[in-house]
C-alpha cells in the first residue's frame, strides 16, 4: 500500500514520502513508559506491591486464605488513567468541552503525526536540506 501512495504522491510532484512507522513505534513505547511511570506510583500499585510480598511461596491451604486477604485489603479504587488519543480533534475536544476534569489524566506524548512533523521539519531538514542551524524550513517543505 505505501508503494502506490508513494507512487501517486510521487506523479503529483513529491519529492520524497515517509511512511509513520518509526514514530508510530517510538510513540507507542514512550506511551507505555508513561503509563507504567504513572501506575507504579500510584497508590493502586503500591498497595498490590504489599500484597505480594505478603504471599506464601508454597501452595497451601494457608495459602489460599492468605492470597482471599490480600484481595480484600486491595481498595476498590481505580489507578489513575493515561487519556491519549492520536487525533488532535480529540485533545481539542478534550481541552474545550471536558477541561479541568481530563487535562490532568491526558498523555503528555505527542501523536505520530506531530512526531513525524517535528522530525522532518526540524531535524532532518537541518540535516538533509539547511546548512545553517537558524535558517527557517522552505516553504515547499510538507507532511500530511
Amino acid at each position: 500500500m505505501f508503494k502506490v501512495i508513494h507512487n501517486v504522491l510521487g506523479t503529483l510532484g513529491a519529492a520524497k514520502v515517509y511512511d509513520l512507522s518509526l514514530s508510530t513505534q517510538f510513540v507507542l513505547s514512550e506511551g507505555y513508559r508513561e503509563f507504567w511511570t504513572s501506575y507504579s506510583q500510584s497508590e493502586k500499585f503500591k498497595e498490590i506491591s504489599e500484597c505480594l510480598q505478603l504471599l506464601p511461596s508454597q501452595s497451601s491451604e494457608d495459602s489460599a486464605r492468605t492470597i482471599s486477604d490480600a484481595k480484600k485489603k486491595i481498595s476498590k479504587a481505580p489507578a489513575k488513567p493515561v487519556l491519549c488519543s492520536e487525533c488532535p480533534g480529540w485533545i481539542c475536544y478534550a481541552e474545550k468541552v471536558v477541561g479541568d476534569t481530563a487535562i490532568p489524566f491526558m498523555s503528555t506524548v505527542k501523536s505520530p503525526q506531530q512526531l513525524q512533523g517535528h522530525l522532518l521539519k526540524k531535524v532532518a531538514n537541518r540535516k538533509l536540506f539547511v546548512a545553517n542551524e537558524d535558517s527557517e524550513v522552505p516553504d515547499n517543505l510538507m507532511h500530511i
